[in-house]
C-alpha cells in the first residue's frame, strides 16, 4: 500500500495515528489480542507524557488520536 501525504510533525502535539496488520490479516478478532494491544498503548503512553483521547480497534488495523506533549525519544530534536 503506498504512504500516504506526511507533513513535518516537530511542531504537532495531536496526532491521528492508523496502522495496518501486514496484509490486512484480522488478528485483532479475539478479545485477548485486543487487549494485549491496549495494554502496549497504555504501557507507551505512561512512559511518554502523553494522553490518549480515543481508540478504535478493528480486527485488522487500529487507530489513535493522541497528544504527545514530551516528543518521547523518536520526535525530540538532538
Amino acid at each position: 500500500m503506498p504512504r500516504r501525504g506526511r507533513n513535518s510533525l516537530l511542531n504537532q502535539k495531536v496526532f491521528f495515528v492508523t496502522t495496518t496488520v501486514d496484509g490486512w490479516k484480522s488478528v485483532f478478532r479475539e478479545r485477548v489480542r485486543q487487549q494485549a494491544l491496549l495494554n502496549t498503548i497504555v504501557s507507551l503512553i505512561a512512559n511518554y507524557d502523553a494522553r490518549l483521547y480515543g481508540y478504535v480497534i478493528m480486527p485488522s488495523h487500529f487507530h489513535l488520536l493522541i497528544r504527545v506533549e514530551g516528543g518521547g525519544p523518536m520526535l525530540r530534536r538532538s
